[in-house]
């Protein structure tokens, strides 16, 4: 019985990975990206602990930055970081969630959006503990508390506007549309990532495994429900169905 239930699993996979498909293309590209987001993750906080290579980078970036302020910018930048936080995020993830179960009639997209928020949240908090990185002596131009590795503003930014992108791209049939809400929700990502290295509250490698971490999420919540839904098509109502 083992047996049976282990070659049926394989079996299940192999079908769903196979790149000749249209949905066995889409999982093998999930895949690689997953890799790629836990390899650079991985590569940085590597770096980070024992002060390698990345973190010797850290330096001259916040120096070009820091360089540049004026007041002008600074209050731009001051902004962007707001979409980072908690009072622009959890707003954000209401409102596109709310959005999805209005067009859907299913709760499943805010189940969605709040799995991959909470969980990049939740896992930055514990890794910044763990890592126990002071923030950068640069002239802080806000306030931030604890620690600095992984950006949490960085983090949970990435997670909610690229996730809320997944989301309103599925609501429409439009290329154009998706990709253009794709590329907003991008934008949006990188200048916070950008504003908390010019604020003076973050190194450039916090950022960056910020941004990694939180994809990372979106990318691992995508694939195990593109997974579960192909298995079990009659738990969404609709064969293939693609989740979101």
């Amino acid at each position: 019985m083992s047996n049976r239930r282990y070659e049926a699993s394989t079996s299940f996979l192999a079908g769903r990975f196979r790149p000749i498909t249209r949905p066995g293309l889409a999982l093998t590209v999930l895949v690689g990206v997953l890799v790629l987001l836990l390899s650079t993750f991985s590569v940085v906080t590597e770096d980070v602990v024992a002060g390698d290579e990345l973190v010797q980078a850290d330096g001259p970036i916040e120096r070009f930055l820091i360089d540049r302020r004026t007041a002008a910018l600074t209050l731009a930048m001051r902004a962007f970081t707001t979409l980072g936080s908690v009072f622009v995020v959890v707003p954000l993830l209401l409102v596109v969630g709310l959005l999805a179960r209005r067009a859907r009639g299913s709760w499943r997209p805010l189940v969605f959006l709040t799995v991959i928020a909470a969980g990049a949240t939740a896992t930055s908090t514990v890794i910044k503990v763990v890592v126990a990185r002071p923030r950068p002596e640069t002239g802080a131009l806000v306030h931030a508390l604890g620690y600095a590795f992984p950006s949490g503003h960085s983090t949970s930014g990435a997670a909610a506007w690229l996730s809320s992108a997944v989301v309103l791209g599925s609501l429409t049939r439009s290329m154009v549309r998706r990709v253009v809400i794709g590329v907003v929700a991008s934008v949006v990502v990188v200048l916070i990532g950008v504003s908390r290295v010019y604020l003076g509250v973050h190194a450039p490698t916090d950022v960056l495994a910020g941004w990694a971490l939180g994809g990372l999420w979106l990318a691992a919540t995508v694939l195990a429900g593109r997974l579960l839904v192909r298995r079990h098509p009659a738990a969404t109502g609709a064969p293939g169905r693609r989740p979101s």
